[in-house]
C-alpha cells in the first residue's frame, strides 16, 4: 500500500519542472498575450461607439469590487475574454456551460445574484430574447423586499446587434440571403418596451459617454435595470481582428 500511495503521489512542482520544461508555444502564447493586453491599454475605446469592445472596457473600469459579473454564451464571453486584462479589483465572474445554450442565462444570472450586492451581466439580444420573462421576477424581488429581504441591484448590459452575430465570423460567412434569415437570425424586438411591461427601467445609449453616464446612474440602484446599446450585426470580424 505505501509503495502505491507513493507511486501515485503528486510530484513537487519545481522538481517537475526540471524534467518537463514548458513548451515553447506557451512562451509564445504569453508573449501574444501581452501584446494584446498593451494594444487594450493603448486604445482611446471611447472613440469607437460602434464596438463592443469599447463598452465593456468602460464597464469594467466602472464595475464596483466585490461585484458578480455574469456573462452569457457566445458573443459575450469571448468578448468579455478579449477585453478584460488584469486589475486588482476582485469580481466574481459566473457563466452557464456552453453546452446548455443560452435558455434561462438571465434566470440563472438573476439567481445568482441574490448572493451579492452589486451584479453586472452581459448579454447579446438572442440571449435575453430567449429568457425575457425572466424579468418579471423584478415584481417578485419587490414583493420579497416588501417582506424583509434585501432586493440587490442588478444591471442588464444588452449589447444588441440584432442578431446572432457570432457567426458573422464563421467560415461560411456569406452575402446571400439564406445566411441573414438562417444564421444572423436578426429579430428586432423593441427592448426597452418589453422591459418596461415588466417595471424595468431602460437606458438606451449610442456613444461610451452616454453608457458611462447611464452605468454609474443604475449602480446601487435595488431591482434590475437594462443598459441597451445598440452595435452592428456585421462586420464583427473585421473589429476583432485588430486585438486578436
Amino acid at each position: 500500500m505505501v509503495a502505491l500511495l507513493e507511486a501515485g503521489t503528486v510530484p513537487d512542482p519545481e522538481e517537475s519542472m526540471a524534467y518537463a520544461p514548458l513548451p515553447q508555444n506557451v512562451h509564445e502564447w504569453g508573449l501574444i498575450d501581452r501584446a494584446r493586453t498593451e494594444r487594450i491599454l493603448a486604445t482611446d475605446f471611447a472613440a469607437d461607439s460602434q464596438f463592443e469592445g469599447s463598452y465593456l472596457r468602460a464597464m469594467l473600469e466602472e464595475i464596483p469590487a466585490e461585484s458578480l459579473l455574469f456573462t452569457a454564451n457566445s458573443m459575450s464571453v469571448r468578448a468579455l475574454d478579449a477585453f478584460y486584462v488584469s486589475q486588482a479589483k476582485h469580481l466574481t465572474v459566473l457563466a452557464n456551460r456552453g453546452l446548455n445554450g443560452i435558455d434561462g442565462t438571465v434566470s440563472t444570472a438573476l439567481g445568482a445574484a441574490q448572493s451579492f450586492k452589486q451584479t453586472v451581466m452581459v448579454t447579446g439580444d438572442l440571449t435575453l430574447l430567449h429568457d425575457l420573462n425572466s424579468l418579471a421576477l423584478q415584481g417578485e424581488m419587490l414583493l420579497r423586499e416588501r417582506q424583509g429581504s434585501p432586493r440587490p441591484s442588478i444591471v442588464i448590459v444588452l449589447l444588441n446587434n440584432n442578431g446572432g452575430a457570432i457567426f458573422d465570423m464563421l467560415p461560411q460567412k456569406s452575402d446571400e440571403s439564406y445566411f441573414e434569415r438562417l444564421f444572423l437570425t436578426p429579430q428586432k424586438v423593441d427592448f426597452a418596451a418589453a422591459a418596461g411591461a415588466f417595471g424595468v427601467p431602460t437606458a438606451t445609449v449610442h456613444t461610451v459617454a452616454e453608457f458611462k453616464q447611464a452605468f454609474s446612474g443604475f449602480l446601487g440602484e435595488q431591482g434590475i435595470s437594462l443598459i441597451e446599446v445598440p452595435l452592428p450585426l456585421t462586420g464583427v470580424r473585421e473589429r476583432y481582428d485588430q486585438y486578436w
